[in-house]
């Protein structure tokens, strides 16, 4: 360790490894006098996170040179300050700390070179190698401000994909960095919850592709407004309901996408369209069984939990493609029921590349975790799904035990990775801010999905195929199907068509290869057509038309139950009436049930026999 007036220089490599957790302890406080009280840090579980990510972990950052710049004026936290801290008899400082990381080893002369230097050429190797930087706030508690910092490496040989980060500029004495990250904050317990901060670090993304406002925690919390008892207390914030949440995200100019579990406990299935939400400028819709008792409008379902294992990989994957961040709540098992809120940033599919069964009938059943801002543990954090088929079916990055930091360097390594060392949780709620314009949700998508499937490509066709069900933007769409698509006889049509901002995509791939797709389906995000019609129907695979002359109109009128052209299409109609007539009902019984797949297991045996009479005839 180096220091000069203005910062402290540490070599990581020149520091034995059995000082290394003091010395990060260093790092992330003031030292001793400076402030009017003490800091916590060792204590929490920031401290070991950011010491296994940014040192221990194989995969992490593997930092070398740290430079901690000693007066810095982070914007965000000086608007904490008047809105709260000011006001406060405890004189409390307003400049932070601000630690910049290096996975590059160099020493102090060469670092003020590299500052002073015309050209960033010279120093190239050494810039390069920035991985981004953590706010220390002047406080007792909550000490971990503004970070950015990059993700884990070889993203792309283990399928991770980070889709609602962004480029962040950050600059340090005169020179500028950018790193493709998503702001990172803890909670304070003051101006803030880990509901504040969820949405902050949610509304750094959202203030990009929505282009709403950036507000900070303080903000956030006064966005939500009053508790449900209209009590006028906002400061110290003791944390947000759901109400306060949407709303918040409503103030911010958007409209709130909301899964509740609870609602379905009791079988119930309600749509709220609440005044303070809109407010906020979102729309939401609430499954809530405090609705119900209520007497609000709700319709009868099949009592599945709404945030099962499926159902949350496939919901939480078609937003994120849209590089929109999710709002999770999970209640951590042995919690005594407590909840807490993340921001999910990213995904990780099965790095073995197993090979898909039947069971895969989606794209999305493939992811093995998500990735999420969780401001208790720090950035980029891992939640994995358990094998074991029980109600907290996810691994948290919360630990169970305390780490012994005399140990050695490989026995810290291995209690990071010890697997039973980590809390579970089970889903509680999904929140997705989203564009007011977007208003189809992805069940209504996946709905049509599970027809299809059923009653055409799975059974008529005798083919397979694993779906991959996604919001996106229409010029996204566009660059990516350019990449994936090997015959571009009719890609010309495609690229010139006018689409909606925002689209559904639905495309089936076969199951022995997901390179390229065979066929997609396009809805707009903004209204789901009376016929249930896609938008567009696009076929890539040659072989796929070869079979299917005249696939383009068919699959469209398919979605139809007005149309009955011949006879396979009207017992295609019939079919799709029955099925989906008693599927929104969800009031049939087990025998009931057993009966309508007799009948339609002799609905499909009709169109084979139609379609095989058909093929010959031709």
């Amino acid at each position: 360790m180096s220091s000069h007036s203005e910062y402290v220089f540490y070599q990581l490599e020149n520091i034995k490894d059995v000082d290394i957790p003091k010395t990060f302890e260093e790092i992330f406080k003031f030292p001793e006098g400076e402030l009017s009280f003490q800091q916590d840090i060792k204590s929490t579980f920031h401290y070991r996170y950011f010491a296994n990510y940014l040192f221990y972990d194989d995969n992490g950052l593997k930092i070398k040179t740290i430079v901690v710049e000693k007066n810095y004026t982070c914007l965000t936290f000086l608007e904490d300050y008047i809105n709260y801290y000011a006001h406060c008899y405890t004189k409390y400082e307003k400049s932070c700390r601000r630690i910049h990381l290096f996975y590059e080893n160099f020493d102090k002369t060469t670092f003020q070179n590299m500052l002073c230097s015309e050209s960033e050429e010279q120093y190239s190797k050494f810039w390069e190698s920035y991985s981004g930087c953590i706010v220390i706030k002047p406080l007792p508690t909550g000490i971990i401000g503004v970070t950015y910092l990059k993700t884990y490496k070889g993203d792309e040989k283990r399928n991770r994909y980070y889709t609602a980060i962004s480029s962040q500029k950050i600059n340090l004495y005169g020179t500028s960095r950018k790193i493709d990250t998503m702001p990172f904050i803890e909670q304070d317990r003051r101006v803030s919850s880990c509901a504040s901060a969820a949405l902050w670090m949610a509304f750094q993304k959202t203030s990009e592709i929505f282009h709403t406002r950036k507000t900070s925690p303080s903000e956030i919390t006064l966005l939500a407004g009053f508790d449900s008892n209209n009590t006028g207390k906002i400061f110290p914030s003791k944390g947000l309901a759901i109400d306060q949440i949407c709303k918040a995200i409503y103030n911010n100019g958007l409209h709130s996408e909301l899964r509740s579990e609870a609602i379905y406990n009791n079988g119930l299935h309600s749509e709220l369209r609440s005044e303070a939400i809109y407010n906020n400028g979102l729309h939401s819709e609430l499954r809530s069984e405090a609705i119900y008792n209520n007497g609000l409008h709700s319709e009868l379902r099949s009592g599945k939990k709404i945030i099962d294992r499926s159902l949350l990989q496939g919901f939480v994957y078609a937003y994120l493609k849209a590089e929109i961040p999710i709002l999770l709540g999970i209640e951590i098992e042995s919690s005594g029921g407590g909840s807490h809120l993340i921001t999910l940033n990213g995904y990780r599919f099965k790095f073995d590349n197993e090979k898909i069964t039947q069971k895969n009938d989606y794209k999305s059943q493939l992811i093995s975790k998500f990735y999420a801002h969780d401001d208790q543990t720090g950035p980029f954090s891992r939640l994995k799904f358990n094998k074991e088929n029980s109600e907290y079916f996810l691994r948290t990055s919360w630990w169970k035990k305390n780490v012994d930091w005399n140990k050695s360097l490989q026995e810290i390594k291995e209690y990071f990775k010890e697997e039973n060392n980590y809390y579970n949780c089970k889903p509680t709620c999904l929140i997705v801010p989203l564009d007011r314009k977007i208003k189809v949700s992805y069940e209504e998508i996946i709905d049509k999905v599970k027809i299809i499937k059923y009653l055409f490509f799975t059974l008529l066709l005798d083919s397979n195929f694993i779906w991959d069900i996604f919001l996106i933007k229409s010029n996204t769409y566009k660059e990516q199907i350019k990449k994936q698509v090997t015959h571009k006889d009719n890609l010309h049509k495609l690229l010139c068509e006018s689409l909606p901002q925002y689209i559904w995509v639905v495309q089936a791939y076969p199951y022995e290869c997901q390179k390229e797709p065979t066929f997609d389906f396009i809805f707009d995000s903004v209204e789901m057509p009376y016929d249930g019609k896609p938008f567009l129907t696009n076929i890539y695979s040659e072989s796929f038309k070869n079979c299917l002359p005249f696939v383009d109109t068919e699959i469209q009128d398919l979605f139809s139950k007005d149309i009955e052209k011949n006879t396979e299409e009207s017992v295609v109609n019939t079919a799709y009436e029955i099925f989906t007539r008693d599927r929104d009902r969800q009031q049939i019984e087990d025998k009931t049930v057993n009966d309508l797949n007799d009948v339609m297991k002799g609905i499909i045996s009709n169109i084979i026999q139609t379609v095989e009479w058909k093929n010959g005839r031709k």
